[in-house]
């Protein structure tokens, strides 16, 4: 089960585990921690609207769906000439 919490509210918990970063290292122990575990996890992220990190929002997925969306255009561009 996924919460969202405020910083005062995850003050008087206690955790068996404290993951800082939503990345893709980050996400993933959170996860597996509380799956396999049954731990108490909490994941800190400093921005809500970057969940899951930098290749996920603006990096490596983004970049990727640009790029084959280039080379699609690129080719098709060849017929409408």
């Amino acid at each position: 089960m996924s919460v969202e919490i405020t910083g005062r509210e995850a003050e008087g918990t206690k955790w068996d585990l404290v993951v800082i970063g939503s990345g893709t290292a980050g996400a993933d122990a959170a996860v597996r921690a509380a799956q396999l575990g049954g731990l108490k996890v909490l994941l800190i992220e400093k921005n809500r609207d970057r969940l899951g990190g930098t290749c996920v929002n603006v990096g490596c997925v983004p970049t990727k769906k640009l790029l084959y969306i280039a080379d699609h255009y690129h080719e098709l561009s060849k017929y409408l000439q």
